[in-house]
């Protein structure tokens, strides 16, 4: 039986990552192109800067989503391999808009499930 402050996190978890105030609209397609899906979903992004070794400035950007496992489910995304049954998203093509609507192209390099909450948290990388 499953506690009733978990089921409360995951409950806020999903409202949170779906209409919380900070989600944006994504297209999410499979690495071959047979499937694409429109969800709404946390992102962010933001630019670091740190100094290497020499003192030279070097500047990265991060961007990331989070998904709910269970929206992808519903609409019969391709979630886990099927051999493992563990969640493979990596290479899974993302298309997002930025606050001035010009639409960027990534790609899942990692995807991180987490049982707690049920959310899948994605690292992009740019689009080859």
């Amino acid at each position: 039986m499953t506690g009733k402050l978990l089921n409360a996190i995951r409950k806020d978890a999903l409202k949170f990552a779906t209409s919380g105030g900070f989600e944006d609209d994504i297209i999410l397609t499979t690495p071959d192109g047979s499937k694409s899906v429109t969800l709404t979903v946390l992102t962010t992004g933001r630019w670091q800067s740190f100094l290497d070794e020499n003192g030279k400035v070097i500047n990265t950007a991060s961007n990331h989503i989070c998904i709910p496992e269970s929206a992808l489910i519903a609409l019969d995304y391709p979630v886990r391999s099927q051999q493992t049954n563990k969640v493979k998203l990596d290479s899974h093509k993302v298309q997002a808009k930025d606050n001035n609507g010009t639409v960027f192209n990534f790609v899942i390099d990692t995807c991180y499930p987490n049982s707690t909450t049920s959310l899948l948290v994605c690292i992009l990388g740019q689009s080859k």
